[in-house]
């Protein structure tokens, strides 16, 4: 059955890092989690660091979801959830037996403050059955089919209202449920 996104604007508290680099071509540690560690230079100089990521922005509140038409499936085209859960959950039948795509989608308000220089925002979907792509102001951030299901979402946010899409596609087998 499928799992909704949980969605979040920075990485869930665990031990996890990634080393990446910057689009100017530095060497970034990102943190999913309280990190510490050295730095240690060719010249065998040593530097301590710990890092503590911000903590989780949740993204509550209701969500509109669309069923893509499917033939010999009855869900509504568009449904409003109170709240973020899967439509596997749902009392009617129809949604809850739904199997296909399902685009979640939500308004979020970003503070500018957020989105300073150096800072990065972090799309975390938690647990999604089976696959999902994101889409936040017509940016494409990409497909996720295993997990963790995170996103960088910084180039597509912008200060105020945000469209945030997350079509979910679960497989076959809900329907037999």
């Amino acid at each position: 059955s499928p799992s909704p996104p949980r969605a979040t604007t920075a990485p869930a508290t665990t031990s996890e890092w990634n080393l990446a680099t910057s689009p100017q071509g530095q060497a970034q540690l990102l943190a999913f989690g309280d990190v510490s560690g050295e730095v240690v230079y060719a010249s065998g100089k040593r530097t301590p660091f710990s890092l503590a990521p911000p903590e989780p922005v949740a993204v509550t509140g209701a969500w509109e979801v669309a069923f893509a038409p499917v033939q010999g499936q009855e869900a509504p085209e568009k449904i409003s959830f109170p709240e973020l859960t899967s439509w596997s959950e749902h009392a009617n039948p129809a949604i809850k037996y739904y199997s296909g795509t399902a685009t979640y989608r939500k308004s979020i308000e970003v503070p500018a403050a957020l989105l300073g220089r150096g800072q990065r925002l972090i799309l975390d979907l938690g647990a999604v059955n089976n696959l999902a792509s994101v889409n936040i102001n017509g940016v494409e951030l990409g497909v996720g089919w295993y997990a963790p299901f995170r996103f960088d979402a910084t180039a597509a946010l912008k200060p105020g209202a945000n469209t945030l899409d997350i079509p979910v596609v679960n497989t076959w087998a809900n329907r037999l449920m």
